[in-house]
């Protein structure tokens, strides 16, 4: 047996991310999270230096159910000179327009939109292409009416 799945890999925002995600796409869950022990975090900015909080734990594994579709996401406890591109994205598509605007308005809000919603599209009744506020890519679509 062979999968292929989508893996997410994040310096810092691997909860943050789970939970937004499964917040907004709908049939949503996580599936399991491990977490990287205390003395392994990473080095750096101590603990509420400048916050006053304590830093996020950083996750080692999560596996998360997005609509049906396994994603793994993770945090690097290494500092690397790469993040995501927008050549790369999660595409969506749903054929229902309140599961499509609660997508749009969750992942939209603070991100950037690289094509904005629009029904101006033949291979979709709406189509929005955006970063969300973490850098992830996303293609959102509604089916076309048959």
């Amino acid at each position: 047996m062979m999968s292929l799945t989508p893996f997410l890999m994040f310096e810092g925002r691997a909860r943050e991310a789970i939970d937004l995600y499964t917040s907004v796409v709908p049939r949503s869950s996580v599936d399991s999270v491990v977490y990287f022990p205390a003395e392994a975090q990473p080095e750096g900015e101590p603990e509420g230096e400048v916050t006053g909080e304590p830093a996020p734990q950083l996750v080692m594994m999560a596996g998360v159910s997005l609509d049906g579709q396994t994603v793994k996401i993770n945090d690097t406890p290494i500092t690397h000179g790469f993040t995501f591109t927008p050549s790369t994205s999660l595409y969506f598509q749903t054929d229902d327009p309140a599961e499509y605007e609660t997508v749009l308005s969750g992942l939209g809000h603070d991100g950037s939109f690289l094509m904005s919603d629009s029904d101006e599209y033949d291979f979709a009744a709406r189509f929005a292409w955006l970063n969300d506020r973490l850098g992830v890519s996303w293609q959102l679509a509604l089916a076309p009416s048959v």
